[in-house]
């Protein structure tokens, strides 16, 4: 490290850390101010420090709107550092590694295997076998052997299933010291070759290699890619599209010599294994361990013990609740599973020189079910030396944060003012880490815990009123997109709760709520699973919503089954998971759930599709083929913001374009309000989502500096519906006769408005007073009301609290440099408004299709829409 005392802009990055790790962040810039990696070091006291970082994702003008960052954090050192961006006498767009020779960490490939050095150490990947074998540098000793990187199967009929590789590829993270590499992450997608009439499991295994520290980060995802059959549109435990299995598990071989000695967890006493000892996490340890969140196919819930015991040579030598096992031996390899006990059962095995990480454990020929479409992610940890608390850390990461200020500068997060960060409504969201059911509490209350269940959060609102004796389970699925809620909690606070309760729920969904199949409806295929049904336990549809035993007729116009819809998408939060993390698969799923939204809404082009379309022409919540007008309401407006996190994150100028295309086909400057019935709450509430989300694109497009027509069309129309809100809106629960429920969650969704009138304040030409007026009126309504409600501490409720804060503050704070033009009176009439000729569009959109007409495709449109 070399002593420096540059001058240059700097940000504030807060690590909150209980001790040393490495510790990775995202880091944002404004427009133009970062068009290389060259411009940027990191440092403490003025030293700099080693650390590595790639892009994320660009503005329009190519220069960098965020990376990752990753550094490794020292107990010895304050929690406070600062980067530091230079001015480039050049602009140049970000540079290549130096070449190899100069590199810290050196990678090379060929057909048979990569090859990775990093200082005294040299990694092999064998590209047929996948093992990787770990030696101390020129091949002096063997420290490891990963039998094979795809993880070892085993079916429930006892077949050894053989693991096959279909790509790999590789990124670089570059050092901001030297330039040269300094982190590498290779990752495997490849299938598992076994006797079957079905498509065989997958794996995606990524592996992580760091020249700041001597750690190993090794991810696997277990995949089932077959569609679920759901007869009826039920997605109950037993369908034939699942895949059952014995065990799942990855073999580790230590040099012949090696000892090995285990902490059942971090901090208890180093204990010497046995020939064979065995640490099994069978339940969750906690005193709801036999909830019914862990029901069978059959309704049944078969776990017999609680906790995890230590069996050494076949006695039991320790038994506890809830295990965090470390593992080091004395050649120096250290070993960890990440959230080892919450996704139970797991199991490490130790025999010899020998490990077994047992992700899936074979458990007496009780199979395991994994699901149509259903992937569960595992993590674990390796490290290379002496010390054997090095991996301690792991449990308790440490989390960097850049700061409230600098995040409000640069103005990347939808309406983020540090100003937010004590408000009233924020009191409020205090409640959900405050409270005595707080969010970790409810995990405890149904057991929310097991490799299925872990992360998501319990959907307490719907016992409203339930009087049974057997717990409640309601699984809630990322209604109203917690994730987005809780990291902007996490940024606005540096509370890193809320960042765990991101982390764990942004995970699950990607794994468990997301529907990863290619093969069924195309409305179906990468959605996201609604939530439990409303008032209704969950049975044996684990997060799928639907099932055989709920009943047909369990409340008033209960249809009893379905699939993904786009009522329900939310992609916000797994965006800003991505920008905060790096984790590639939190893009990888915006970008699915964009294209399964697309399909729901514009459909497949098929022929046998426009027939559906005519019958459903005039059906609440699809979009009318023929006149091209898109419903009013959410699933329209999470269709827009799926595609403008997709433009956040690529830069794709059709997503944008499509965007107002949707806009100018949905609302009008001059549309006949009172012809939308939108005094209807209880059947058009949703259109304040609608207008929520157009807000988003105005913000965009002004980020951008944008002010076009496309800008002004929908700033007129926001403008337009503003004004009719003025003269009919009033806080829900004024009119309780006119809905279903008239509970307190009508009073969180009142919050929207104040969003949407603090807009209309902010982009009319005149910041007109009225406007925001009646936005503090609806905000001011909220707080005192749930300020005292006792369903304040409901999940849904806590949820649009914190997806809905924050945007008053932040048009009021930002309003003295606004400057917009007044409203056009002269809009060109909307396609919806004028008349229709149902037969001639009917021709006109079959023509269309017939140009395209696929025999193949219409077989299979036809096949998955009647094979039910």
């Amino acid at each position: 490290m070399n002593k420096q005392e540059p001058q240059s802009n700097k940000i504030n990055i807060n690590v909150i850390a209980q001790n040393e790790g490495l510790c990775k962040t995202g880091i944002p810039f404004s427009v133009g101010e970062v068009t290389s990696l060259n411009q940027l070091k990191l440092y403490q006291n003025d030293i700099d420090i080693e650390c590595f970082a790639h892009p994320l994702c660009y503005w329009l003008d190519d220069s960098i709107k965020w990376i990752n960052l990753g550094f490794f954090h020292s107990a010895e050192n304050s929690n406070q550092y600062k980067l530091l961006i230079s001015k480039l006498t050049k602009q140049i767009k970000n540079s290549p590694p130096e070449s190899q020779e100069n590199s810290e960490l050196q990678f090379n490939s060929d057909e048979e295997k990569l090859t990775i050095s990093i200082t005294e150490f040299l990694f092999v990947l064998d590209l047929k076998t996948l093992s990787l074998y770990a030696y101390s540098s020129h091949r002096e000793k063997l420290l490891f052997k990963i039998e094979s990187l795809g993880g070892l199967l085993t079916l429930n009929d006892s077949q050894q299933a053989v693991t096959k590789l279909n790509r790999w590829h590789s990124s670089i993270s570059t050092s901001l010291n030297t330039g040269s590499r300094n982190a590498l992450e290779v990752e495997l997608d490849g299938y598992f070759e076994y006797r079957t009439n079905k498509q065989q499991l997958r794996f995606t295994t990524s592996i992580e290699f760091y020249h700041v520290a001597p750690f190993i980060k090794i991810r696997t995802s277990l995949h089932n890619p077959n569609p679920a059959k759901h007869p009826g549109g039920l997605w109950d435990l037993g369908d034939e599209g699942s895949e059952l299995f014995d065990s799942f598990l990855f073999d580790l071989t230590l040099a012949e010599t090696d000892k090995v000695k285990y902490q059942t967890t971090p901090n208890s006493e180093w204990q010497s294994a046995a020939m064979n000892t065995i640490i099994t996490q069978y339940a969750s340890g906690g005193k709801n361990w036999k909830s019914p969140t862990h029901t069978n196919k059959n309704k049944q819930v078969t776990l017999d013990k609680n906790g995890f015991d230590v069996v050494s040579d076949n006695t039991q030598t320790a038994h506890g609740d809830r295990a965090t096992p470390v593992l080091h031996s004395t050649n120096g390899v250290g070993l960890t599973i990440e959230k080892f006990w919450q996704n139970f059962p797991t199991a490490i095995e130790i025999n010899n020189n020998r490990l077994r990480l047992e992700l899936f454990p074979s458990s007496n020929g009780i199979p395991h079910e994994l699901q149509g479409g259903e992937k569960k992610t595992h993590t674990f940890w390796l490290n290379l030396s002496n010390q054997p608390n090095k991996l301690n850390w792991v449990h308790s990461t440490p989390i960097a944060q850049p700061s409230c200020a600098w995040l409000t500068q640069c103005n990347v997060l939808p309406t983020f003012s540090e100003n937010t960060a004590t408000d009233s409504i924020a009191v409020l969201i205090k409640t959900g880490l405050e409270h005595k059911q707080n969010f970790f509490a409810k995990r405890e209350t149904v057991d929310e815990y097991g490799w299925r269940n872990f992360g998501d959060l319990y959907a307490d609102h719907e016992t409203l009123g339930y009087e049974g004796a057997e717990l409640f389970i309601s699984h809630y699925n990322n209604q109203y997109d917690p994730i987005y809620g809780f990291v902007r909690q996490f940024l606005l606070t540096g509370d890193p709760r809320w960042f765990e309760l991101a982390d764990d729920l942004a995970n699950h969904v990607k794994d468990i709520d997301i529907y990863h199949t290619k093969d069924d409806k195309a409305e179906y295929n990468g959605g996201l699973f609604w939530h439990t049904d409303h008032y209704l336990k969950a049975y044996t549809a684990t997060h799928r919503s639907f099932s055989k035993f709920q009943g047909s007729d369990s409340y008033e116009g209960r249809t009893g089954g379905g699939g993904p819809g786009g009522q329900h998408c939310y992609t916000t939060g797994l965006a800003y998971h991505y920008l905060l993390t790096g984790s590639k698969d939190s893009k990888r799923t915006v970008l699915t759930m964009a294209k399964w939204i697309t399909s729901v809404y514009e459909g497949t082009n098929t022929c046998l599709e426009l027939l559906l379309a005519c019958k459903n022409r005039n059906k609440q919540g699809i979009k009318n083929h023929f006149n091209g007008k898109y419903p009013f309401d959410r699933g329209t407006a999470n269709y827009v913001i799926a595609l403008l996190d997709c433009y956040q994150l690529t830069q794709e100028a059709e997503y944008l374009l499509q965007v107002e295309h949707i806009i100018h086909n949905t609302i009008h400057p001059a549309d006949n309000i009172d012809e939308r019935n939108l005094s209807k709450a209880e059947q058009h509430w949703f259109y304040t989502v609608f207008l929520q989300s157009i807000c988003r694109y105005l913000e965009i497009k002004e980020a951008e500096n944008s002010f076009d027509n496309a800008f002004y069309y929908v700033r007129d129309a926001l403008l337009h519906y503003a004004d009719w809100m003025l003269l009919h809106e009033y806080p829900y629960l004024e009119k309780p006769e006119i809905l279903e429920f008239p509970n307190d969650t009508w009073t969180a969704q009142d919050l929207r408005k104040a969003h949407i009138l603090a807009a209309a304040f902010y982009y009319s030409a005149d910041n007109k007073q009225k406007y925001l007026d009646q936005a503090k009126y609806f905000q001011v309504y909220v707080s005192k009301r749930l300020s005292t409600s006792i369903e304040l501490s409901y999940t849904r409720i806590l949820v649009l609290l914190m997806q809905n804060h924050g945007p008053l503050k932040y048009y009021e704070s930002n309003s003295k440099d606004a400057s917009f033009n007044k409203k056009r009176q002269d809009w060109p009439e909307a396609n919806y408004h004028q008349p229709l000729n149902f037969g001639i569009s009917v021709a006109k959109e079959l023509g269309k299709r017939l140009l395209k007409l696929s025999i193949i495709n219409e077989i299979n449109w036809l096949k998955k829409h009647i094979r039910r």
